[in-house]
């Protein structure tokens, strides 16, 4: 009964020396086989559930630390494909650059080979003429004069283009000085007045009392003055109005005229080095370096330059100033040679 209830230790206790004692002795031998037997099945189950138990710690090990392998393969898989998306938008983007820079090359070889040579033309036909006989007093001076006038041309224009390679490279001069702008605004009047009288052209102001502002005067002069030439020769207007104010943080300058204005397709390009408008719709043809410098200046003040114009219905230039500066009294690493007046 106990043996049947897995009770391996029972025994029974015969002494008799007869077959029910030998029977007896023979059935506590087997019993005690049994326990032994018992006793290493339960031991060789154990070592197994052992060995089972370190067999599965092994394999997650390994399975832990392939599935990490994987991840990091997984992620330096994703690392290198960002690198070369990158790698391919970098190179893009340099290509794009390349092809700019390739027409800017086009354009300013175009440039160079008109705009530079118009005014050796005329200096050269006037001297060949002077040198090729003697010419009455005054026919002398109106040949000199032209000559001064296209070697001032030619001045301005490799003056521009001097000023066009500080700013693409990031070198021009800017000093800042705290200024009054309307006492600018009128300096610069004094000297386009006469010229703008010759065109039968006014100048009238609109300006308002406002804070100095931190500013170069000799660039902001430059500013002024294209603008102002820009309108006197381009717009056919018979009256241009200069403006100043105040708004939030800024000194708003504006130069209106009420001549033909700009188409909206043209106002999207007026800043882009080297464009110019259509024959039809201007009286003189520039070179396309005024207002791109005009912008590279007011960019390094830290401000903006705009356009608002409508066809029929004049145009506006205006820039905006900061009233200070956010590098007050401290100069650009933006070399150039020339200094304020």
């Amino acid at each position: 009964k106990k043996m049947e209830d897995g009770e391996f230790k029972a025994r029974v206790h015969i002494k008799t020396k007869d077959e029910i004692g030998q029977l007896g002795r023979a059935f506590n031998h087997m019993v005690k086989q049994l326990e032994e037997q018992r006793e290493q099945l339960l031991d060789a189950e154990k070592n197994k559930r052992k060995i089972l138990h370190h067999s599965q710690e092994e394999l997650e090990k390994q399975v832990k630390s392939r599935t990490s392998e994987l991840e990091d393969a997984k992620q330096a898989s994703l690392n290198i494909l960002e690198d070369i998306e990158e790698g391919r938008e970098k190179l893009k983007e340099s290509y794009k650059k390349l092809k700019e820079l390739d027409l800017l090359k086009t354009q300013f070889l175009s440039f160079a080979s008109h705009e530079l040579r118009t005014p050796l033309t005329p200096i050269r036909s006037q001297l060949q003429r002077m040198l090729g006989k003697e010419l009455p007093k005054n026919e002398r001076k109106d040949s000199l004069k032209m000559v001064l006038r296209n070697v001032v041309r030619l001045d301005k224009l490799i003056n521009d283009v001097l000023d066009i390679s500080r700013i693409e490279s990031k070198r021009l001069k800017i000093l800042k000085q705290k200024e009054d702008i309307n006492k600018l605004i009128n300096h610069v009047i004094e000297t386009m007045d006469p010229f703008a009288k010759t065109q039968g052209i006014k100048i009238k102001t609109s300006l308002k009392k406002v804070p100095k502002a931190m500013f170069d005067k000799y660039r902001l002069n430059q500013v002024l003055i294209n603008l102002i030439d820009n309108a006197i020769k381009h717009s056919k207007t018979k009256e241009i109005i200069i403006e100043s104010k105040k708004k939030g943080k800024d000194v708003i300058v504006c130069v209106k005229d009420k001549g033909g204005g700009i188409s909206s397709e043209e106002q999207k390009h007026l800043f882009e080095l080297f464009f110019v408008g259509k024959e039809d719709l201007y009286i003189h043809k520039g070179a396309g370096l005024g207002l791109s410098i005009c912008q590279g200046i007011i960019k390094e003040h830290d401000g903006k330059i705009w356009v608002n114009s409508k066809v029929g219905k004049g145009t506006t230039f205006c820039f905006s100033l900061p009233i200070k500066s956010k590098k007050l009294n401290k100069e650009k690493e933006l070399h150039n040679d020339k200094e304020p007046n």
